[in-house]
């Protein structure tokens, strides 16, 4: 993918996620792939998302407005190892940007908002090698039950996991 993160805010795509040596880029409105005015680029690849409503359309159309394979396929990147995309700053200066895909695993992004450290570990992040787990929340009278794999699980088969999961319900 292109180093970006965008979001539909306003009726325009803006940037909120850019690489440490772009953070210029962060809260500017693409404007353009190429030739292509943002609109078009849209439009082009909104079609390729499944959705049952616009906004779902729009929320999908996010990562593939900066896949380097998916606008070359639909010939909006003329070269995909180096696409310029066009932007207008905060300030109203209009600014180009030819950027290079990378290994989405490898992407670096700084955010608009960052997050706040994590004071504790959340919940489903909790007890990642157990593949079904609860926890009594009793400050918030509830439960917490996650199950992330349908198959029994080594000394615990789901049928005793269940059991007690009701008997404590």
């Amino acid at each position: 993918i292109y180093p970006l993160s965008l979001a539909w805010m306003e009726d325009n795509w803006y940037v909120v996620g850019a690489p440490p040596d772009n953070q210029q880029l962060l809260g500017a409105q693409l404007t353009a792939v190429e030739e292509t005015p943002i609109a078009g680029v849209y439009a082009t690849v909104a079609p390729l998302v499944a959705a049952d409503n616009e906004m779902q359309r729009v929320t999908g159309s996010a990562t593939l407005l900066v896949t380097a394979e998916v606008l070359a396929a639909l010939r909006l990147v003329e070269n995909p190892e180096a696409a310029r995309f066009t932007f207008m700053l905060a300030n109203g200066e209009i600014m180009d940007a030819t950027l290079s895909p990378v290994a989405t695993n490898a992407v670096q992004l700084v955010g608009l908002q960052p997050d706040p450290p994590l004071t504790e570990t959340p919940l489903a992040l909790q007890n990642p090698d157990q593949w079904y787990w609860y926890k009594t929340l009793p400050a918030e009278d509830a439960l917490y039950f996650q199950y992330d794999v349908c198959d029994n699980m080594e000394g615990l088969p789901f049928e005793d996991f269940d059991a007690d999961l009701v008997a404590t319900v």
